[in-house]
């Protein structure tokens, strides 16, 4: 698994950047009204994704973060029911090493082992039933323990 910020496409740079332009006319032809605040939270949210498209970060995101120190507890706990990290390496972006990356931020790349089954991811979690999703909670309690 490979964690980096993604460069945006240029379709999608273009997109952020003509929203961004389009918010700060409307925030300039709403001034003294209440749609003004609307405005300025568009302009303020289509310049972060603008940002996250075309800046390199020094930080691992949250989840990243996350990620390994869940890795880590189960790994200690020694639960058969995770991948296991086998190693990561984390650094700078080079150019050319990944298309996709913006060369200058953080990469960090975890290698795990392949479990049999089906993996579950958030998306998967989340279109389980309510009843589904709490067994499966209560499975990793119990192998956590």
């Amino acid at each position: 698994m490979t964690c980096s910020r993604v460069r945006g496409t240029p379709d999608s740079i273009t997109s952020y950047l003509c929203e961004v332009w389009r918010s700060r006319e409307e925030y300039e032809e709403k001034h003294g009204t209440e749609e003004q605040e609307e405005a300025l939270e568009n302009y303020h949210y289509y310049a972060q994704l603008y940002k996250n498209a075309t800046t390199p970060v020094d930080t691992p995101h949250k989840f990243t973060t996350e990620e390994m120190e869940a890795l880590e507890i189960f790994g200690k706990a020694k639960c058969s029911s995770v991948p296991h990290l086998i190693e990561y390496w984390e650094g700078i972006v080079q150019a050319g090493v990944d298309n996709l990356a913006i060369p200058g931020g953080y990469m960090k790349i975890m290698f795990m082992n392949k479990l049999p089954e089906e993996s579950l991811d958030r998306e998967k979690l989340r279109n389980k039933t309510e009843e589904m999703r709490e067994n499966i909670r209560r499975a990793f309690k119990v192998a956590l323990m």
